[in-house]
């Protein structure tokens, strides 16, 4: 084990790396390891992003940076909105949502995407008119 020479690409866990340092691996090996590996993750990053750069110019997606707008922060709206669905439902069924009220919430969530989709779609639609 003492002439071990790492392959170019692997991916060692912590565990991996103390038993191969308990056979005798130098250490400095694995690190060259490490910074390899390390190296190549992110040119991957860069390429992936110049990558979504250029789909996103070829598809007209590109976004410029937000600017300081006159409106009221959408987050303070929303954040409205969600204080007066609280109360909505409350009135509605009596008591306040909770996560142990014996719904399904993933099956709630799922569908009220599904009504999502369909709202947008209809937008859409109403628009190309």
């Amino acid at each position: 084990m003492k002439n071990f020479k790492p392959p170019k690409a692997v991916v060692l866990s912590a565990k991996e790396i103390d038993i191969l340092v308990k056979e005798g691996i130098e250490l400095s090996k694995l690190l060259a390891l490490d910074v390899r590996k390390n190296k190549g993750r992110a040119q991957q990053a860069e390429k992936d992003k110049r990558c979504v750069q250029q789909e996103e110019k070829v598809l007209g997606l590109m976004n410029p940076p937000p600017m300081k707008g006159k409106a009221r922060p959408t987050w303070e709206l929303v954040v409205e909105d969600m204080n007066a669905r609280d109360k909505m439902g409350e009135k509605k069924y009596g008591v306040r949502h909770q996560s142990d009220n014996g719904r399904n919430h993933l099956q709630d969530a799922y569908e009220e995407v599904l009504d999502l989709a369909v709202y947008l779609k209809a937008e859409l639609m109403k628009r190309k008119k």
